[in-house]
């Protein structure tokens, strides 16, 4: 359960906080860090965009219990940049 939970929460963390660089267009070009609350505290992110691409996304922060959140990250995060989107199916 808290797996699953975890990765809704990334997930989420992720959509909500960087779909505003991206547009019609495509992204807006940068390194753009963001913060939002986790489970036990701020999970923080750094996502590097192209004018047309993802193009790295860092947790540089989290609180998160080691074992539960680190495959959410493993899993999660590859996919966003594998499928240079963030409409995953979830993963539990």
């Amino acid at each position: 359960m808290k797996r699953t939970l975890c990765a809704v929460l990334i997930a989420t963390l992720l959509l909500g906080l960087f779909m505003p660089f991206a547009n019609a267009e495509g992204y807006k070009p940068g390194t753009y860090s963001a913060q939002a609350e986790g489970l036990n505290g701020p999970v923080v992110l750094s996502v590097t965009f192209t004018e047309d691409a993802i193009e790295s996304i860092v947790v540089t922060e989290h609180q998160e219990t080691a074992g539960i959140s680190d495959g959410a990250f493993e899993k999660i995060i590859p996919e966003i940049m594998a499928n240079q989107s963030l409409n995953l199916d979830a993963v539990s």
